[in-house]
């Protein structure tokens, strides 16, 4: 089935618009996934260590988009049973252990921990997942219980291992552990053997090892722990925007013109496309409340939600001083300008032609409330197709902090799409979104009530 993103969702709202009017009203059991209360969620919560010392606000999601809550120190918790493999993007590693960013802390740059199973997220994890690397390590007597439950904190054969790992991925420029080509493991595997040695005959804590390491690295200028200035910084930052603090801590980009130009471009797209969904949402509601109607989903989403999500992006667009107002990206980021941008209106064209196509979807509708709420599940299926497609151009950039933010922005959209679903149940369309048609009969990750994933 091809995605419905913004490019051609244009051609479908009149099918949708069609289809919505001969099946409103219609009974039938909703689909698997649609918010169906036969269909519980399942709620056991998992957490989830991060280690290289212990990380500190790092993204950790699953593979199908949901998020790993950082709740103190290093753990982070899935209120959903995490779907392997899950990643671990960014953050910083606590080397005084004091469960707050401190001046000699060190930020993860861009180096990708990964796991396929098990209860940590460390170099150890990642390396298991090549069935090459994972053969050698047992040869040299790890086991893969061992490297899939365990951190440097709980056993110094993983310390050792992630600290030699850690100094040739730093010392060599890599942040995929999956492109060390089993030659250079072979050589690597000599290290780690002398470090396993080293390390279980000192009387040195793995975090006191691991903090020895990364100072003779910053000597060698390989890496720069924070300063005091700058860790406090973060520190107060992380009070309200934790994600801002994971995205500070990539390394910074290193582009061609070309692909500065799609970086800025990403980013332009999705503050617009936040826009909209804010936009339309906040406007349906008042026109519904002049109507002596009210959904109160659509207010909540916008102003919970949404204009976070609008704003997360200004804040790129303010980063990287970008200015959109005009419809192209230029340099010079122009705060006035962008909060002169209407209500309804768009700098990108394409935005601005799905809003009124929306927008007309929701007045036109024999059942304006109904009609309101399917604009809503449309522009929810269309945000996570898009977002998909950015993350996966992000990703090819090597643009971890719009990686993060997209998937930020895709939980959310995840959790306002069951929000609408169930709001049409309620209001009598069994189907849900499913009244669109197959294309909007998605089976996103439901994340309980109060525990959120955005």
């Amino acid at each position: 089935m091809q995605a419905i993103t913004l490019k051609h969702s244009l051609k479908l709202l009149s099918l949708a618009f069609l289809s919505s009017t001969l099946l409103s009203g219609c009974g039938g059991a909703s689909s698997p996934g649609t918010g169906n209360p036969n269909n519980p969620v399942e709620t056991e919560s998992v957490d989830i260590r991060v280690e290289r010392g212990p990380v500190l606000y790092s993204h950790v999601v699953d593979s199908v988009g949901v998020k790993g809550q950082f709740t103190g120190n290093n753990v982070y918790s899935f209120s959903l049973t995490p779907t392997y493999p899950i990643r671990a993007l960014g953050g910083y590693i606590d080397l005084d252990g004091s469960q707050t960013l401190s001046a000699g802390d060190l930020a993860m740059g861009n180096l990708v921990l990964q796991a396929s199973e098990g209860s940590v997220l460390t170099i150890g994890s990642t390396l298991a997942n090549n069935a090459y690397f994972l053969n050698a390590l047992i040869d040299l007597g790890f086991t893969e219980t061992q490297l899939t439950t365990q951190t440097p904190a709980d056993d110094k054969m993983i310390a050792a291992l992630s600290d030699a790992v850690f100094e040739y991925a730093v010392t060599n420029a890599i942040t995929d552990l999956s492109q060390i080509s089993t030659t250079d493991f072979d050589d690597l595997t000599t290290a780690i053997e002398a470090r396993i040695s080293e390390y279980q005959q000192s009387d040195l804590t793995a975090l006191q090892l691991e903090s020895a390491l990364v100072t003779a690295l910053a000597d060698a200028d390989y890496v720069s722990p924070l300063t005091l200035e700058e860790a406090s910084e973060l520190a107060t930052l992380a009070t309200s925007n934790p994600l801002a603090v994971t995205q500070a801590s990539f390394a910074e980009n290193d582009f061609t013109a070309e692909q500065q130009t799609e970086f800025n471009d990403l980013i332009a797209f999705s503050w617009n496309e936040e826009k909209m969904a804010k936009d339309l949402y906040l406007n349906l509601y008042s026109d519904l409340i002049l109507q002596g109607s009210e959904i109160k989903s659509l207010t909540n989403v916008a102003n919970n939600s949404e204009t976070k999500h609008q704003e997360s992006m200004r804040a790129l667009l303010e980063k990287y001083d970008l200015e959109i107002s005009s419809g192209d990206v230029l340099s010079g980021y122009d705060g006035d300008a962008l909060n002169a941008i209407a209500s309804g209106e768009f700098s990108l064209t394409e935005v601005q032609d799905l809003y009124d196509r929306l927008w007309s979807h929701a007045i036109l509708h024999a059942n304006f409330a109904q009609g309101a709420l399917e604009a809503a599940c449309m522009v929810e299926v269309v945000d996570v197709n898009d977002l998909n497609a950015s993350i996966e151009q992000a990703q090819a950039l090597g643009a971890l902090e719009l990686v993060v933010a997209f998937e930020n922005l895709r939980s959310g959209s995840y959790n306002h799409y069951w929000a609408f679903n169930n709001a049409l149940i309620q209001q009598g369309v069994a189907q849900g979104c499913g009244v669109l048609g197959a294309d909007y009969v998605q089976d996103y990750p439901q994340v309980p009530k109060g525990q959120g994933n955005h």
